[in-house]
């Protein structure tokens, strides 16, 4: 079997995304505390932006940015632009001693 004949459509993917939307309201408090960066394509035709902005909003300690010209995949659609973002969060992100 080729890999698009198991691959739900993406009409499919997008009723079970919204779906998870309603799933779950309050927010949620990641169990180490440590930073969360999301980075999310405006062009995602798989994972809109809205579902990125709705985790964002329910992890208490996360940062959320949008790759005007990026698709799901980022690192492939824009890659000098996720290049630069991941540089970017890798030196600001505190370090997180684990002893």
């Amino acid at each position: 079997k080729s890999l698009r004949a198991v691959i739900p459509s993406t009409p499919s993917l997008l009723a079970g995304l919204d779906y998870l939307l309603e799933l779950k309201k309050e927010p949620f408090e990641h169990p180490s505390g440590a930073p969360i960066s999301i980075l999310a394509g405006r062009e995602d035709q798989i994972t809109p932006v809205r579902g990125a902005v709705h985790l964002h909003q329910s992890l208490s300690n996360s940062t959320l940015t949008i790759c005007e010209e990026g698709g799901h995949i980022p690192l492939w659609t824009n890659a000098h632009q996720f290049h630069q973002w991941m540089k970017n969060t890798i030196l600001s992100t505190p370090q997180i001693d684990i002893i």
